[in-house]
């Protein structure tokens, strides 16, 4: 790695010299400072999700050498006959929890044996969850004792209040765990949310079909939709519209191929019975290894390094920037701790993982031109889990017809987005959607997702740090669900109301707060600028949902943060002139 980062630096300079200074972009004006005993890196992205992926490929497609920097291991499927990949609700196991105790989804209800299961020693799994509980007051509950200064179960040192928070580890980041949902925002919720400069028609006709022409998806197909399995999602599009909502089939970024083999018996089962959190073992999910991080590493230029914690980061003296981490094996110890620099520095470590990186520094002051903005901003999009009773079946003590591993959308908006109307049934609060998601333990309802639009003035989650116990924490308030839960709560019993009938009667649990998608912390145009340069420092960039201001307005986030990193990459590689990267990197 060192001998190749060298040639890459010399690389970097030689080329750069035969540019005159007119022509010479940004990119190649952000200094450097020399350094000893670590490796040099033109640039350098922490966390391999929606944004540090877009990241990596479009840095690896100009030709721009880069260490993505990974916490968790790779999860690759090696027999799509077999259940040897990823955990399974059915039979969890270590696999499930990233350096913790137990299940991330533990006590939410998602089935006794989630409830149940002990990790000991903790695994560098899947599915983080970041909540109130205390990890290692829970071993002591189950009968175990850990050993003295066991901080694996914390190891970045970052607590919540208020709020859980569900987030995926690996090569792919939340594309391992996410219900693959890639749903794209109407202009008048876009407009609530975004700042003015970031114009909708330029994402809508450029960023997200970028996005969605990388990743394998779409709805699902009719035949699929059709088989017993997806009965489910058949039901709530049924319900919708006799509710009067607007209801139609949400964009998944799935391999239908692979799903029809499931079906086929050629493939284990696995997204058609609802074996979606914890990753899914036909490899059925079109996850960012496949596409994004898989291109990245074909252009050459881009290197992954998995299980590789980042502790640290700082400003060099003369110029660029130091990252330090910890390697670490599959049961967090920690084998080697490095120190890279680099010219160019990205933070794709995810809403809570870039902010409590940037937070820390602030107050460690490692980088100390951060503004007062750092660590604000803060929300859970709007998520909202509800449970429905009482609906014509979805596999009576079957859950195989829970399918997924998400499938339709009811709207409850303003204005109708087919024809343009007014909506006369809108519940007068807050634009929501509502989407099923596969539940494999639930056969006698529906599994929901609610997602409102969050105001600027509801985004009030803050990142602060406590140099006494180096932790950072997030705060947020109870208060900041209620607007968005009072018009979930009106949506659902319009819904119970409008599908009553003599033989049932439907009923709604609307809960909160948990969200899988946070989003905050380092907000464009408040700590960053639109297009995620942190505000007075050349070469250092918010790539992920930290530049996101808590809310991806009433949508699932993955495709808008990847569109919105797209953008950010566009704006960072593009020189004045419109000269791309590759000419003066290659």
């Amino acid at each position: 790695m060192t001998n190749q980062f060298s040639q890459s630096r010399r690389k970097f300079i030689r080329n750069a010299a035969l540019f005159t200074a007119g022509a010479v972009s940004p990119l190649l004006k952000i200094p450097y400072g020399r350094t000893q005993n670590n490796d040099f890196v033109d640039a350098i992205v922490i966390g391999s999700g929606f944004g540090g992926s877009t990241a990596a490929l479009r840095l690896g497609e100009a030709g721009i050498n880069t260490l993505v920097l990974e916490k968790g291991r790779r999860w690759t499927v090696t027999n799509p006959q077999a259940n040897d990949t990823f955990a399974t609700f059915r039979n969890p196991d270590r696999r499930a929890g990233w350096l913790r105790s137990n299940s991330p989804i533990a006590r939410i209800g998602f089935g006794a044996p989630n409830d149940n299961l002990v990790i000991n020693p903790p695994y560098a799994g899947v599915f983080e969850g970041l909540d109130n509980l205390n990890f290692l007051d829970f071993l002591r509950s189950s009968g175990i004792e850990p050993t003295a200064n066991d901080t694996r179960v914390n190891p970045e040192k970052i607590d919540v209040r208020g709020v859980t928070i569900l987030n995926g580890v690996g090569v792919g980041g939340g594309s391992l765990v996410y219900n693959t949902i890639l749903y794209q925002p109407n202009q008048m919720n876009f407009e609530m949310v975004f700042p003015r400069e970031i114009n909708f028609a330029e994402m809508a006709n450029v960023f997200y079909p970028r996005v969605l022409g990388t990743i394998k998806n779409g709805p699902t197909p009719p035949d699929i939709l059709n088989s017993p399995y997806y009965r489910a999602t058949r039901v709530l599009l049924e319900q919708g519209q006799a509710a009067g909502y607007r209801s139609f089939l949400v964009n998944l970024g799935v391999d239908w191929d692979i799903v029809r083999e499931e079906i086929n018996g050629q493939r284990v089962q696995s997204a058609i019975v609802g074996e979606t959190w914890y990753g899914q073992n036909s490899d059925a999910k079109s996850s960012l290894d496949k596409n994004y991080l898989s291109l990245a590493e074909a252009t050459g230029f881009v290197e992954i390094a998995p299980l590789h914690l980042v502790t640290s980061i700082s400003e060099e003296p003369g110029g660029g920037y130091r990252v330090n981490c910890n390697q670490i094996d599959e049961g967090g110890n920690t084998i080697a701790t490095k120190s890279y620099t680099c010219r160019l520095l990205f933070l794709g470590a995810g809403s809570v993982g870039s902010s409590a990186l940037m937070v820390r520094a602030q107050a460690q002051g490692t980088l100390t031109r951060l503004n007062n903005f750092v660590g604000k901003g803060w929300a859970g999009n709007g998520d909202l889990l509800n449970l429905r009773f009482g609906v014509p079946p979805t596999g009576q003590f079957d859950p195989v017809q829970q399918g997924g591993p998400a499938g339709a959308v009811i709207q409850d908006f303003p204005i109708n987005e087919v024809t343009g109307q007014p909506n006369p049934l809108y519940n007068g609060i807050n634009p929501i959607s509502l989407m099923n998601l596969a539940h494999w333990n639930n056969p006698a309802g529906l599994l929901g997702l609610g997602i409102g639009v969050v105001p600027a003035a509801r985004a009030t989650g803050q990142f602060t740090y406590n140099p006494a116990t180096d932790k950072v924490t997030l705060n947020f308030p109870d208060s900041a669900n209620a607007e968005y839960l009072k018009a979930m709560n009106r949506m659902v019993e319009r819904l119970d109301t409008s599908n009553r009938a003599s033989n049932r009667n439907p009923g709604s649990i609307v809960s909160a707060p948990t969200t899988a998608h946070p989003l905050g912390g380092m907000v464009m145009g408040q700590a960053c600028d639109v297009d995620g340069r942190v505000l007075n420092y050349d070469g250092l960039y918010v790539v992920d949902g930290a530049l996101i201001p808590g809310s991806t307005a009433a949508c699932n986030p993955a495709l808008t943060i990847g569109a919105i990193a797209e953008r950010c990459m566009d704006r960072i590689l593009n020189s004045p002139t419109g000269r791309r990267k590759s000419q003066i990197f290659a």
